[in-house]
């Protein structure tokens, strides 16, 4: 049986909200966090906030992380250390130059397709390392004839390699660069605007390669814009005006956990809290469904998107076209096989 899915939106609510020591918080394993704190390393917590225990206890001033599923790039002072989620350490480059490999002050680092890459602040460029430390390139401001950035933000790699930095001198825009280094959009508010954003603090992405953008502006102290598309998503945070109107004091960190659902993760040094925020989807319905039965079983088989976002499949069926349709199975699979003692008595599916 066909049947109208009812017109739904995504929504942000707020989550959980916990006690926090730590200078910054980021995703980790398992709906895990690694925090790092002041004079005590990094620290695996729970989303709950309870303390796991150390991890990588060698690394005492981490200034920043990011981890994606197999390993976690860690940077302290001018050195980069890439680790195993296991805690093993795989390699440590860095030194104070500007030659590849060099750094100044580095301040943002992003795992992405086995790659490292490094915001090397002092030397406004960023650097690109292999999975082993060996240096890939370095992407300066102007690459050839064409000016890509101006100064060096947050950065972030989205799942066809295209670049995204956050552009410190140019208030407000975050670039877009192809795999080419070459610039292909524009991100934020151009000209003058009292929304537009003086200041990004951080971005990250989910397993849709939305792009979540912490930023300050002159109205507003910390919100967060997400892009999907290259286009304006969803807002939350100070002045949103669509029921996610939250207020902050010194934020220090903001890490996307993306699973069945995207969590955001703010963590604000001033409240000393740990904020979580839920985005709640709909993703695209089944499609394409096929019945075959014999005396014995009915078999359903069906087609759907590939969409992180689906937990399980329900299979709902009813007696007559239009219903009562009730909810017979459930499944994670694309295909279920019914008994006809136990579903015979039914006629529509869906």
């Amino acid at each position: 049986a066909e049947y109208k899915n009812p017109v739904v939106t995504s929504v942000i609510s707020a989550g959980e909200k916990q006690d926090s020591n730590c200078l910054s918080l980021h995703r980790f394993v398992e709906d895990k966090m690694l925090c790092i704190q002041n004079q005590n390393g990094i620290r695996i917590v729970s989303q709950s906030g309870e303390d796991l225990g150390p991890f990588a206890a060698d690394i005492k001033e981490p200034t920043a992380l990011h981890s994606d599923t197999v390993t976690v790039a860690i940077l302290e002072g001018n050195k980069l250390h890439v680790y195993s989620v296991a805690g093993d350490n795989i390699f440590s480059i860095g030194r104070y130059g500007i030659g590849a490999g060099g750094f100044q002050k580095p301040e943002h680092v992003f795992v992405a397709h086995n790659q490292y890459y490094v915001a090397d602040n002092g030397n406004n460029r960023v650097q690109v390392f292999a999975r082993d430390g060996q240096f890939i390139e370095e992407i300066k401001p102007i690459m050839g004839e064409e000016e890509l950035f101006r100064k060096v933000g947050p950065i972030a790699v989205d799942s066809n390699k295209n670049l995204y930095i956050a552009d410190r001198e140019s208030s407000g825009l975050v670039r877009v660069l192809s795999p080419a280094r070459k610039l292909i959009s524009n991100l934020g508010i151009e000209g003058d605007s009292v929304e537009k954003a003086e200041r990004i603090h951080a971005l990250d992405l989910d397993q849709q390669d939305r792009l979540y953008v912490l930023f300050s502006s002159d109205i507003n102290d910390y919100s967060v814009q997400i892009y999907q598309d290259f286009l304006p998503f969803r807002i939350f945070g100070a002045g949103a005006a669509n029921g996610t109107d939250y207020y902050f004091d010194r934020v220090s960190s903001m890490a996307v956990s993306s699973t069945t659902k995207n969590s955001i993760h703010i963590n604000d040094t001033g409240l000393k809290k740990h904020f979580r925020f839920d985005l709640h989807e709909f993703p695209d319905p089944a499609f394409g469904l096929a019945i075959g039965a014999n005396s014995r079983e009915i078999k359903l088989q069906w087609s759907s998107s590939k969409s992180p976002l689906i937990a399980k499949y329900e299979i709902q069926a009813a007696k007559a076209k239009e219903g009562p349709f009730a909810t017979i199975a459930t499944t994670g699979q694309l295909s279920e096989t019914l008994e006809v003692g136990k579903a015979g008595e039914y006629r529509w599916f869906r």
